[in-house]
C-alpha cells in the first residue's frame, strides 16, 4: 500500500512505528514540500492520501486532488473539530472517499482506519454538533490538564494555568464557545 503524508511529525511516527511493529507492506511517501507532493501523488498510484486539512497548502492541494480524483481514498487530520469539507459531512460521505482522525493520533485508531478504510465508515460523521464526544480526547494531549465532561470545564494544574490559552485557542478555531474566569475554562 502505498501511502502520501502531508500531516505533522507526530503522524510520522506513529506510521513508521505501525509498519515497523507489524511489518506492513506499505510505502510512506512524505514530501518536503507541496511541489515534491503533487510530484510523488501524479508519478505513483497513491492508495491513500493522509493530509492536516487544516493547513492552508495542504488544503489547496486537497482541493487539487479533489478535481483529479474525487474517489481518492483521503485521511483528513486536524486538530479542530470540523468537518474536513466546506458543504459538510453529509456532502463529504456522499461526493468522497474520506474518513477523520482528529489529533491527537491514536496509534490504533489510525492503523484500523488505514487497514479498515474501505469497510468502516467515517468515525465522525455528523457528529462535529457534539463535541463533548470530541473534547476528553483532544484536552489529552494537554498535560496537566482535565476535562470534566459532567460540568463541562477544563482545568490546569496551577503551574500550567498557560496551557488553558494555548486551549482556548484551539476552542475558537474550533469555534467553540467558552468562558475563561477562575482560571477554569467553561464550555457553553
Amino acid at each position: 500500500m502505498k501511502i502520501l503524508l502531508l500531516d505533522t511529525q507526530e503522524t510520522k511516527e506513529h506510521l513508521e512505528l505501525l509498519i515497523d511493529i507489524f511489518k506492513l507492506e506499505w510505502t510512506l511517501f512524505v514530501p518536503g514540500n507541496i511541489e515534491e507532493a503533487w510530484l510523488i501523488y501524479n508519478t505513483n498510484a497513491i492508495d491513500i492520501l493522509i493530509i492536516d486539512f487544516i493547513n492552508t497548502e495542504n488544503k489547496s492541494f486537497l482541493e487539487k486532488v479533489v478535481k483529479q480524483n474525487s474517489a481518492q481514498r483521503t485521511i483528513t487530520v486536524g486538530d479542530i473539530l470540523d468537518c474536513s469539507s466546506a458543504l459538510g459531512c453529509e456532502n463529504c460521505i456522499e461526493n468522497y472517499s474520506r474518513k477523520r482522525i482528529v489529533q491527537p493520533i491514536d496509534t490504533k485508531e489510525l492503523y484500523h482506519t488505514i487497514s479498515q478504510f474501505d469497510n468502516i465508515e467515517c468515525k465522525y460523521f455528523l457528529s462535529f454538533d457534539d463535541i463533548n464526544k470530541h473534547l476528553p480526547k483532544i484536552i489529552k494531549k494537554y498535560n496537566f490538564c482535565s476535562y470534566n465532561d459532567k460540568n463541562r470545564v477544563i482545568e490546569c494544574e496551577e503551574h500550567h494555568l498557560y496551557k488553558l490559552f494555548e486551549i482556548k485557542e484551539f476552542l475558537l478555531k474550533s469555534n467553540i464557545s467558552h468562558t475563561l474566569r477562575e482560571n477554569k475554562l467553561f464550555i457553553h
